[in-house]
C-alpha cells in the first residue's frame, strides 16, 4: 500500500485553470449581433478602472479520489475506508522431483530342517505318548541370509525410512519330504520368522509367528506384507544400498495325524524358502537434498501514480508485505528474501533488505501446506495467524520511490532437520504469494512535489494579453488534506519553454487540513509580469508544480477517499485595459 497525495493530477489542475479560459469567453463574447455596430461608432470601451476582475467560479470537491485517480488499479480503499497502494504477485519454483528407487532381493537359501521326534519309529496310531495322545514337538530351526540392494539418487544421501507403495509379499514355503505313509498332518507352534530388524511388517514389527495346521504331503504356504524399512541410525547411501543380513526361523513343529501302522521319522525334511518380491519406494525419509532454485523475479511499480515519481518526492510511510508460502515439500524451508529497488536502472542499497523466515513442511508431501508471515518494520498491527518478520529498514525501500524492485528468493533446508520425499511426484511448485501494502498515512518526513501544465492558454487570452502588461490569477482553496502545499508557475511558451521577458510570483502557500470533514481555508496569488515589452503575447502556458511537505502535526493520520482540495479561482488584470469590440 502507498500513499501520498497532497499533488494535483493533471484533470484536476487543468480544470482549475482552464476555468479562465471559460470565464474570459463568457464575459468578452456577449455582442449583440442583432444591431449592426460596424459603421463609424468609436467602439473603443474602457473596462475595469483600477483593475479588471473576472470571476472565474470554482471548482467541484478535489477529494483524493479524484487527486489519486479511481481508475488506478494498485489503489484500493481498504475495510477501514483508508488508502492504500497494493502490488500483487506471486513467485513459483519449480523443484524436480527425485528418481524412482526399488529395492531388490537377490536369492538367497534357507537352511534345511530335520526335525526330531524323540523317536525313530511312530507308534500305532491312537496309542502315542501316554497322556497326550499324540508325539511330543520337535524344536526346528532354520537361517539364511538375505540380500536386498538398490541405487539411489545422488539426492539422497542417508535413508531412515521408506515406505513402498503398496505392501510388497515375502512368501515363505515349506517342502515336506520324508512323510510319505507315516505322516498325515503336521502343526507349527509359535514358528517366528524373523527378519532383519529394519523390516517393517504389514502387522508391525519384524517377526512372522506362524501357529497353522498343514496337510504333512502338501507343504505348507504362507505369506506377509512388508510396508516399510526403517534405519536407526540413519543408513548412509553413497549411490547404492547393499544389505546383507540374516533370516532365522525358530519354533515347534508337531505331527497331529499318524498313520496308521507307523513308520520311520527320521527321514522326515522340512526345506524351508523365502521370496521377497520387488520394493518400489514411495517415501523416502532422511538426508535427502533436492536441488532448490534459485529465484529472481521484478516487481514493477510502472503503474502507481505518476506524481509519486516526481523528483524530490519522499514517502515517509510504514509498508509491510504480506508473504504466504505454499511448500509441497515434505521438508522444513527457510526462505531468504532479498529485497532491492531500483531507481532509475540503478539499486539503491539504502533502500534494500534481506529477511528470512522458515515455512512449515507438508504433512503429506505433494499437499501443500500454507505458512503466511507479515514482512514489517514492527508487529504494532499483526492479523491472527501470521509470523512476524522483523525488516527494520522496509521504509526505506520506497521511501525513494522505485521504479521496480528486484526480489531474490533462495530456498534451503533447515541444518539438522529430515526430510521426506514421495518418489512417485515427478516435480513440486512452491508458490510464494506475496502483497506489498503501502498504507496512506501521513509521516512527518513525506515531501511530494506534483508537476503538469496547463496549455493553449494563447488562443484564449490574445483578445487582451498585448494591451496588459501584467496578469494575476487569485486562488482561495479549502482543504481537509492534512498536508501542507505549496504552488508554483513557471510560465511557457508555445514550444513549452520558459517564457523570456517575464517574472512569476514566488509560490503560494496552502495550509494543511486536518484531515476532518471541516475544511481549513486558505489563499494564494500566481502573478505573471511582463519585464520585457510584449512578452506576455507569447505566453501559452503555465507549469504548475504542487508541492507538498509534513510535519509532526499531521503524522500518522490517515489518507480517505473522502478529503478534498476544493478551489476558488478569478482572473485580475491590474489597471484595468481598454478593449475594442471589434477585435472581440
Amino acid at each position: 500500500m502507498i500513499y501520498r497525495y497532497g499533488y494535483l493530477r493533471r484533470e484536476a489542475l487543468a480544470l482549475l485553470c482552464c476555468g479562465v479560459a471559460v470565464c474570459l469567453v463568457t464575459a468578452t463574447g456577449c455582442v449583440d449581433h442583432r444591431y449592426d455596430l460596424k459603421g463609424d461608432l468609436d467602439l473603443s470601451v474602457g473596462v475595469g478602472g483600477k483593475e479588471l476582475t473576472i470571476p472565474v467560479g470554482e471548482t467541484e470537491k478535489i477529494t483524493l479520489e479524484k487527486l489519486i485517480g479511481s481508475d488506478e488499479d494498485d489503489l484500493t480503499v481498504m475495510p477501514d475506508g483508508t488508502y492504500a497502494l497494493l502490488k500483487r504477485d506471486d513467485v513459483q519454483m519449480d523443484v524436480a522431483g527425485i528418481a524412482p528407487v526399488t529395492f531388490r532381493t537377490h536369492p538367497f537359501e534357507l537352511s534345511e530342517i530335520r526335525p526330531d521326534f524323540g523317536t525313530g519309529v511312530l507308534p500305532p496310531s491312537g496309542s502315542g505318548t501316554p497322556g497326550t495322545g499324540e508325539l511330543p514337538a520337535a524344536p526346528i530351526a532354520s537361517r539364511g541370509d538375505v540380500k536386498i540392494s538398490a541405487d539411489i539418487p545422488d539426492e539422497v544421501k542417508s535413508v531412515g525410512r521408506v515406505t513402498f507403495s503398496a505392501p510388497v509379499e515375502a512368501r515363505v514355503v515349506f517342502d515336506v519330504s520324508g512323510v510319505s505313509g507315516v505322516v498325515n498332518r503336521m502343526r507349527f507352534e509359535n514358528l517366528r520368522v524373523t527378519f532383519p530388524p529394519y523390516i517393517v511388517l504389514a502387522g508391525g514389527g519384524h517377526e512372522l509367528v506362524i501357529n497353522d495346521e498343514f496337510a504333512a504331503a502338501g507343504g505348507y504356504v504362507c505369506s506377509v506384507g512388508i510396508t516399510a524399512m526403517v534405519f536407526d541410525p540413519l543408513l548412509v547411501t553413497d549411490g547404492t544400498v547393499q544389505l546383507d543380513d540374516p533370516v532365522e526361523l525358530s519354533g515347534s513343529l508337531r505331527i497331529t495325524d499318524i498313520a496308521p501302522g507307523g513308520g520311520d521319522l527320521t527321514g522326515v525334511v522340512l526345506q524351508p524358502a523365502l521370496t521377497i518380491g520387488d520394493m518400489q519406494v514411495k517415501l523416502v525419509e532422511g538426508h535427502v537434498e533436492p536441488e532448490l532454485p534459485h529465484v529472481q523475479q521484478w516487481l514493477g511499480l510502472q503503474d502507481i501514480p505518476a506524481f509519486l515519481r516526481e523528483a524530490g518526492t519522499v514517502l515517509d510511510v510504514n509498508p509491510y508485505i504480506n508473504l504466504g508460502v505454499a511448500n509441497p515439500l515434505g521438508m522444513q524451508v527457510d526462505v531468504f528474501l532479498g529485497l532491492m529497488p531500483v531507481v532509475g536502472n540503478r539499486e539503491n542499497p539504502a533502500g534494500s533488505s534481506n529477511v528470512a523466515m522458515r515455512v512449515r513442511e507438508a504433512g503429506t508431501p505433494g499437499g501443500a501446506v500454507l505458512s503466511v508471515f507479515r514482512i514489517a518494520k514492527d508487529a504494532s498491527v499483526m492479523p491472527d495467524g501470521y509470523m512476524f518478520v522483523e525488516a527494520p529498514n522496509l521504509p526505506a525501500l520506497i521511501r525513494t520511490v522505485p521504479d521496480s524492485i528486484l526480489l531474490d528468493v533462495q530456498p534451503a533446508l533447515v541444518p539438522g532437520t529430515l526430510q521426506r520425499v514421495d518418489l512417485t511426484v515427478p516435480a513440486y511448485q512452491i508458490r510464494i504469494d506475496y502483497e506489498l501494502c503501502v498504507p496512506m498515512t501521513f509521516g512527518p518526513q513525506l515531501s511530494i512535489l506534483y508537476r503538469d501544465t496547463v496549455d493553449n492558454l494563447a488562443k484564449d487570452i490574445r483578445d487582451f494579453v498585448d494591451k496588459v502588461q501584467e496578469v494575476k490569477i487569485l486562488a482561495t482553496v479549502d482543504n481537509t488534506v492534512p498536508l501542507t502545499l505549496q504552488a508554483a508557475a513557471i510560465a511557457v511558451d508555445g514550444q513549452k519553454q520558459p517564457l523570456q521577458g517575464v517574472e512569476v510570483s514566488a509560490p503560494g502557500t496552502i495550509a494543511p487540513g486536518d484531515g476532518g470533514d471541516t475544511p481549513v481555508s486558505s489563499s494564494f496569488d500566481v502573478v505573471i509580469r511582463e519585464t520585457q515589452a510584449g512578452a506576455l503575447a507569447r505566453l501559452d502556458g503555465l507549469i504548475l508544480e504542487i508541492t507538498a511537505g509534513n510535519n509532526e502535526a499531521s503524522a500518522g493520520i490517515p489518507a480517505t477517499p473522502r478529503q478534498y482540495v476544493q478551489v476558488r479561482m478569478k482572473l485580475r488584470v491590474p489597471g484595468g485595459l481598454i478593449m475594442d469590440l471589434d477585435d472581440l
